[in-house]
Order: C-alpha cells, then sequence, then structure tokens
C-alpha cells in the first residue's frame, strides 16, 4: 500500500510526500520553537485517537514540543472553529475510544484561510489525516504556506 500511495503522490506531481517515520539522530529545528498542530479530515476512521495520542506523545516526549494544537472538524476548523490545546493528560485513555476527539469533516479546503489561520498560530508542523487523493490540496496549501 505504501508503494501505491508513493506512486501516486509522484505522478501528480506531489513529490516523494512519504518519509520514514521515527526519531532522528539530527534534528533541524529548535523543539522549544516548535508548534505543532493535528487536523482529521475525511470519512470516518475507527483508530485516529490512537493516531493522535501518539503524536502527542512523540511530539511531548521524544522532542520536547510545548504547544500542539488539534483542528476540530476537519480543514473547516481551521478558521470555522476554536483550536484545542492537546497534551499528555489531554490524550490519556483516548486510543480506547472510537473515532477522533477532533472530528473530522469532508470538504472546507480553503488554502487562503488555512494558510492565514497557521502563520497566525505560528505553526511549523502539521499532522494530517486524509485520503491520497486529498494530498493535492494539502500540497497546494504547503506550497501557498511556503511563499506566504
Amino acid at each position: 500500500a505504501e508503494d501505491g500511495i508513493r506512486d501516486f503522490c509522484l505522478s501528480r506531481g506531489l513529490g516523494d510526500v512519504y518519509k520514514r517515520q521515527g526519531p532522528r539522530r539530527n534534528i533541524f529545528f529548535r523543539p522549544s520553537e516548535v508548534r505543532a498542530a493535528i487536523v482529521t479530515c475525511g470519512g470516518l476512521c475507527p483508530g485516529l485517537n490512537a493516531v493522535i495520542r501518539e503524536l502527542v506523545l512523540c511530539l511531548h516526549f521524544n522532542y520536547r514540543v510545548k504547544e500542539i494544537y488539534g483542528i476540530k472538524y476537519g480543514y473547516k476548523g481551521f478558521y470555522a472553529f476554536d483550536w484545542i490545546e492537546l497534551d499528555v493528560e489531554k490524550t490519556s485513555g483516548i486510543h480506547q475510544l472510537g473515532g477522533t476527539i477532533l472530528g473530522s469533516s469532508r470538504g472546507g479546503f480553503d488554502a487562503g484561510k488555512i494558510v492565514d489561520a497557521l502563520a497566525k498560530k505560528n505553526i511549523c508542523l502539521l499532522y494530517t489525516s486524509d485520503a491520497a487523493d486529498d494530498l493535492l490540496c494539502v500540497d497546494l496549501g504547503c506550497r501557498r504556506f511556503i511563499k506566504k
């Protein structure tokens, strides 16, 4: 499946967007300055709470990231809903619940509004859960964010 997604992204000019996961020997950022955000998009997926929890645990314990935000209800949550701060305590036990504590939805992708929201909060690390075909939207938004 990983090669299929990789091939899909390469065929649409997104580049090699999937990188091997896990801690790196060298990091190229100051964890104390990193602000991260997590958004869940698309249809239902029963294991997203486990993903959210593990991201928070990894960012907190492995990289000492202090500010992690959850974006509620998909892409529209960047600009239409309040963000929630996520930490080890708030995500404790959520892996035992189905679905996602952030909610999920399809649509609502407005690159300009999303980029503005990311810039306003100084987010430099964004995690998305979405179908591979929607990565084109994310890529376009990221290119716009980089230019800004």
